[in-house]
């Protein structure tokens, strides 16, 4: 509901308890959830408010981390424009109707939309309870506002929104503000007619398409304007109040985005100290036109830009030379781990009796197949991704003391990259997929899980590639993951220092590794220790190579970590 009158201030939970709570990458949770849907989620600066056609949600900038309240609105939020996706009829929506029409006709349509869609998917039904909660505890829906008179069309659209969704979620607290508003609606318009227009709402039961809501609507509005004739109507003159003050429409999607801005009950910003966060972590300080100050990129784009291969042929060859060694000594460690972790499970269904606890986390992307019928096999059903970086600092030596005039075998980028090679050496070998790719403030593909490893053997090795957006190279690569059909996905990532943003990495992380995605995380040199804490307090394992010769054994020990 939109009480665009009151003057309230937004009641929020108490300042700090959410910072217990992990980081979230919401833009990445929001692009999961529409892949769960089959739908292709984006993001433009250009647009107001959530929108869709039925195929694409294209929704406006929002920042790319926040608390696990913030989650639950993108949660609520996505699986909100999936169902209009899914079910509303866009014909009938493009047509000309009053504000009042509109909104009694979307509300009606959310109640049966979410209705069906929870027959699809059940937790779309507690993903947007959980939203309309947390709009609850920041003052977003509420009861009438003790301090001034709201006009009588906005408590009478208020009590049918409130009464409507605290009926369809079974929601006591939305259902409080209900009664407390029907009660001054029953004061002005009477028992009689309160009663008639609530059982003609009830009537969404019995919805089954946006023409029959709208039908539904209209309905309704002609029993408040008294054209239904029979006893109980409103005077014309009450009923011309009601709709001339009825607030703007008020779907679900803008209030969850408007709790996603930090509004309270009158579009004031709350008092909220973690939407300094939401906003501003990671990526700038959004403005008014979507874009950011004091740096960073708009929190719609959190893919780094791909580069081509530039390949310097030194680096190259000092990179392939070191690599033959690791290779012998490296491969037959790993082969050995690979082939001991060979699982004898192969069937995966929506139904059995042993569930295969690591294919759970796929739940959240739509992969129901979560029960294992065992068989004998020969194979691992794993997909490995291998990301080094290949930002400025990788070129130093390994003590960082020293960048120019440092043969190249003793650089950070040469033994990590030949480390690299080697491993994929022995992927290729037992056929396990892999691709590889190189990072900085740019993402440069060396090879994709489609192409052929001997035609990408060239390694694609830039000077440097800036900074360490390993957030962004670590989203491209989840994306690629997520998209497979292996029981395991892994990515084993390769860094010297600090990332760019310690909080952004680590919420990427953890988004990806709540839909099934594992981590090997290996540091070389003896930076980045910061970045490494954070990661072992939130129960990482992590593996260090302090000099060159000491690689492919932390290497080995980081990919025995994940297996």
């Amino acid at each position: 509901m939109k009480a665009v009158t009151t003057a309230g201030v937004a009641t929020r939970r108490v300042a700090g308890q959410s910072q217990g709570h992990r980081m979230r990458a919401l833009v990445l949770l929001a692009r999961i959830i529409g892949r769960k849907h089959g739908i292709e989620v984006v993001f433009d600066p250009g647009v107001a408010t959530a929108m869709t056609d039925g195929k694409v949600i294209t929704l406006p900038v929002i920042s790319s981390l926040g608390d696990d309240d913030h989650a639950s609105l993108i949660e609520g939020l996505v699986d909100h424009e999936a169902m209009h996706c899914r079910f509303t009829d866009f014909d009938v929506v493009k047509e000309h109707h009053s504000p009042i029409l509109r909104s009694l006709t979307n509300l009606f349509e959310d109640v049966w939309g979410e209705r069906e869609q929870a027959k699809i998917y059940p937790g779309c039904f507690v993903n947007i309870l959980k939203s309309i909660e947390v709009m609850i505890d920041l003052g977003m829906y509420a009861g009438p506002s003790q301090t001034q008179a709201e006009p009588i069309g906005v408590v009478w659209q208020n009590w049918l929104i409130a009464a409507l969704l605290a009926r369809h979620y079974t929601n006591e607290r939305m259902g409080r503000f209900a009664e407390q508003y029907r009660q001054l609606v029953t004061d002005r318009l009477g028992p009689s007619l309160v009663h008639k227009i609530w059982l003609t709402a009830c009537e969404v039961d019995h919805v089954r398409s946006t023409a029959e809501a709208f039908s539904l609507a209209r309905k309704v509005l002609d029993l408040l304007q008294g054209q239904s004739g029979g006893e109980g109507s409103a005077n014309q003159e009450l009923a011309q109040e009601i709709l001339d003050s009825c607030a703007a429409p008020a779907d679900l999607g803008e209030m969850i985005l408007a709790a996603l801005g930090g509004q309270g009950k009158a579009g004031s910003t709350a008092d909220d100290g973690s939407h300094a966060v939401l906003v501003s972590a990671g990526c700038g300080t959004v403005d008014s036109g979507g874009g950011t100050k004091g740096g960073g990129t708009w929190a719609g784009e959190c893919k780094c830009p791909e580069v081509q291969k530039l390949t310097d042929p030194t680096l190259q060859a000092a990179a392939i030379e070191a690599a033959r060694p690791i290779e012998i000594k490296l491969g037959t460690k790993l082969e050995g781990l690979l082939e001991s972790r060979i699982e004898a499970e192969v069937g995966y269904r929506r139904s059995g009796r042993s569930v295969a606890s690591r294919r759970l986390p796929g739940l959240r992307v739509g992969r129901t197949a979560v029960f294992e019928r065992t068989e004998e096999v020969d194979g691992i059903d794993t997909a490995i991704a291998l990301l080094v970086d290949l930002s400025g600092s990788m070129w130093y030596d390994y003590a960082g003391t020293s960048r120019g005039g440092v043969p190249h075998s003793d650089r950070r980028v040469t033994s990590c990259v030949a480390v690299a090679y080697a491993a994929c050496q022995v992927l290729d070998r037992l056929s396990i997929p892999f691709q590889m790719a190189g990072f900085g403030d740019h993402f440069m593909s060396i090879k994709s899980f489609h192409d052929a490893w001997p035609r990408a053997k060239q390694l694609g090795m830039a000077e440097s590639l800036g900074g360490t957006a390993l957030d962004k190279a670590l989203w491209r690569l989840g994306e690629d993951l997520l998209a497979r059909d292996e029981a395991r996905r892994v990515i084993v990532f390769v860094t010297d220092g600090e990332p760019n943003s310690g909080d952004s990495a680590l919420a990427v992380m953890n988004e990806l590794a709540g839909c099934g995605v594992e981590f090997a995380p290996l540091f070389v040199g003896g930076e980045g220790t910061g970045f490494e804490s954070r990661l072992q307090h939130q129960g990482w394992k992590v593996a260090r190579a302090a000099c060159p010769q000491d690689l492919s054994r932390a290497f080995f020990e980081a990919v025995e970590c994940a297996f």
